[in-house]
């Protein structure tokens, strides 16, 4: 646990989760990320062993058959199992109070996945900063504002009037993918959406901008 955070007000144990996520001015995606995992894991583990337990009730072999599930039967993307596995870390280390077990075991576990490319941030930090749990110097990502601002002063150098975030850079890359003919199962991969109905967007997104599918000989028309 964060030194010197207070004790929690909370008594049910979403909201826990809450009130410790914003105590660690974690974001608010993150909050939801964090709230949806822990919630799927409590439902998945009752359908399990026949009810609903508490998750200190719940051992080692429960999250790693947890984290084993998604991999397998949901087969979700790398990022998308890093974020669940990061979720449960989050509740024993941040919110249960004596959990040292779990995380320890979890570490164990998985001793490489540190060092695995969904960890790595696309945007890192030009400094260190040192991690108040560890003690251990890390490389964070880019503050936030920093590439917003940097997008927005190149939004306006280009001319752009249209409203423009950095979410719209994963739109454009989706979309362009798809345009040139990338598989539809790829971007889902590369996109880390664990159901393809959501990657499928980017379709309908096509067709209303172009019409519908475009004739081969269009492409041989501009060569």
């Amino acid at each position: 646990m964060k030194p010197g955070a207070p004790s929690l007000q909370s008594t049910r144990l979403l909201d826990q989760v809450r009130e410790r996520v914003r105590y660690m001015h974690y974001s608010l995606k993150t909050e939801k990320a964090y709230l949806y995992w822990i919630r799927f894991f409590i439902r998945w583990s009752a359908t399990q062993s026949g009810g609903m337990r508490h998750p200190r009730e719940l051992v080692v072999a429960d999250v790693e058959a947890f984290l084993s599930m998604l991999a397998n039967e949901r087969k979700v993307s790398a990022s998308t199992h890093n974020q669940a596995l990061s979720a449960l870390l989050f509740l024993y280390r941040e919110v249960q109070r004596g959990g040292v077990e779990v995380p320890h075991a979890l570490a164990s576990k998985y001793p490489k996945v540190g060092d695995t490319w969904g960890w790595f941030w696309m945007f890192p930090s030009p400094t260190l900063s040192v991690d108040p749990r560890s003690g251990v110097e890390r490389r964070h990502h880019l503050y936030e504002e920093r590439l917003q601002r940097a997008l927005k002063k190149a939004v306006a150098a280009a001319g752009i009037v249209k409203p423009v975030s950095v979410h719209t850079l994963r739109h454009s890359f989706a979309t362009h993918l798809l345009q040139s003919g990338t598989d539809i199962r790829t971007v889902q991969e590369l996109l880390g959406h664990s159901d393809v109905s959501t990657t499928m967007i980017y379709t309908h997104v096509l067709k209303v901008a172009t019409g519908g599918t475009a004739s081969p000989l269009d492409a041989l028309l501009s060569v």
